[in-house]
């Protein structure tokens, strides 16, 4: 809405706030007024609305070609409270998410600006992975207990994949997001996008490795899964109840390992079991499926060279009662 803006510029104003203050109240019912239009008239129902995207960074410049605005804590608090009132009044469910900080560190001391009040409207949290490795992702979940948290956007230069995987590892063992987005599906450049392509001719070029790193993990990890331990850093698990089944997800790194997977806590574990495996390096393997995997005793090993992601589907795979209580609580 660049007409309610300082400089009419949607690249921003620098550490400036440039929504212009008598404008509060026009942003936050234009964005109610579109969430409910969505649901009345194209039968879209939002379950959340974002007023914010990275509002304390400081690279919103007029100079800048992508559109942006800083927002001061106090002012995004304002926001967000408004964005309530105005949803409120045109009776939508949708939450209020915020505030889609860049890092979880800048994440953590937003939440920790905001009042009761400002914390008790905001429904969902958001924040970006641009942070990596570092930051503290696990304080950031304990902050906002109780509140759904979405990694909203993530995006890194590595087209091997190999940063995806670990990062993505962390966010799922320390983060524990409901919801994990990529930024940029299909870049120009070699490593951004899932798929690289040519802005000239619109076409696809090439599928970049980490588009298969990311389907080890998307395809098989689906909406509804319970998210348990995988028993080690490098595994995430996953467990499906109504079709009983568990998926492992395992990375290697800088060196071959053997693994083996102990599923004897679990009260019945039958197979089959199905595997793929995609390798990080160029030339390597990418999202080849096998069913070459043989279970024991409740066990199976699995040897992995250096720098591969592995996907395991072990089917027939049901939970003891103790172990559906301590879940379900």
């Amino acid at each position: 809405m660049w007409w309610m803006l300082y400089n009419h510029n949607p690249s921003g104003r620098g550490l400036s706030d440039n929504l212009q203050s008598w404008n509060y109240g026009n942003h936050s019912l234009y964005l109610a007024t579109i969430a409910a239009r969505a649901q009345e008239h194209w039968g879209f129902e939002f379950t959340s609305v974002e007023p914010l995207n990275e509002p304390i960074a400081d690279w919103w410049k007029p100079e800048g070609t992508q559109e942006g605005c800083h927002f001061d804590h106090s002012t995004q608090a304002m926001i967000l409270n408004r964005l309530r009132s105005e949803m409120d009044k045109l009776d939508l469910d949708a939450v209020v998410s915020g505030s889609d900080e860049n890092t979880y560190d800048e994440g953590r001391a937003t939440w920790a600006s905001f009042d009761e009040t400002t914390k008790s409207n905001i429904g969902k949290v958001n924040v970006h992975g641009y942070q990596g490795a570092e930051g503290r992702r696990d304080l950031l979940y304990q902050d906002v207990a109780g509140k759904r948290l979405w990694n909203s956007e993530y995006g890194d230069g590595d087209g091997s994949g190999k940063s995806l995987a670990s990062n993505l590892n962390l966010d799922f063992r320390l983060l524990h997001n409901t919801a994990w987005c990529y930024w940029q599906f299909a870049d120009e450049s070699d490593g951004w996008g899932l798929l690289k392509f040519d802005s000239s001719s619109f076409k696809i070029q090439q599928a970049n490795t980490k588009y298969w790193v990311l389907a080890q993990y998307a395809r098989h990890i689906r909406p509804g899964m319970m998210i348990i331990d995988g028993g080690e850093s490098n595994t995430i698990a996953a467990y499906d109840p109504s079709e009983h089944l568990l998926v492992l997800v395992t990375t290697s790194y800088d060196s071959n390992k053997s693994v083996t997977y102990d599923l004897s806590q679990f009260g019945e574990v039958r197979g089959p079991i199905t595997q793929w495996t995609t390798n990080f390096a160029d030339g390597g393997e990418r999202y080849v499926e096998r069913k070459d995997v043989a279970l024991a005793d409740k066990a199976f090993a699995s040897t992995f060279t250096a720098d591969t992601v592995r996907t395991f589907e072990v089917q027939n795979v049901k939970l003891t009662s103790s172990m559906l209580v301590e879940l379900v609580v």
